[in-house]
């Protein structure tokens, strides 16, 4: 399945794959390349985890295309990311923008 989704002006091809992982070759639920423009989504996830998944990719492209990036640290990085996704989880966003992919 493959979608498309703009971050701050720049379009990204949602890709929904099996046995996603990383560069360590860690299973993950996602990961944004922003070279490519892509998100990638492990399709070996739950539906609501994928949803959240591209939801906090999203998070991470805005950080990215703010220059926010630049900024902050790895670590803090991820924080913030993770702490944005589970409050606008909370309101529902992650269904919002991946409405109709729960195939």
């Amino acid at each position: 399945m493959r979608n498309t989704i703009t971050i701050l002006g720049n379009p990204y091809d949602v890709i929904y794959q099996k046995g996603l992982t990383d560069v360590g070759d860690n299973t993950v639920h996602g990961v944004i390349n922003f070279t490519d423009r892509k998100v990638l989504v492990n399709l070996d996830s739950p539906p609501f985890i994928q949803r959240e998944t591209v939801l906090h990719e999203v998070i991470h492209g805005i950080l990215h295309h703010s220059g926010l990036v630049e900024i902050i640290e790895s670590e803090t990085d991820e924080a913030i990311v993770r702490a944005i996704t589970s409050g606008l989880s909370v309101l529902g966003l992650h269904n919002a923008i991946t409405k109709g992919n729960d195939e």
